[in-house]
């Protein structure tokens, strides 16, 4: 996915095709940081209840 996003902000040819995309790549970049936001949240919860178990 990282991947992806460099290539819409940083394009390698100059062919029309690949112009750069600041708003495709920006969205791209906060759904993104969204999705890793709500793994990282589960995570801890799951974590934490674990903790109280043991």
């Amino acid at each position: 996915m990282y991947l992806y996003l460099f290539k819409l902000l940083f394009p390698v040819s100059a062919d029309t095709q690949s112009l750069q995309q600041l708003g495709y790549g920006s969205a791209v970049g906060f759904t993104t940081a969204l999705i890793v936001g709500a793994v990282t949240l589960i995570y801890f919860r799951i974590s934490k209840k674990l903790n109280d178990v043991y």
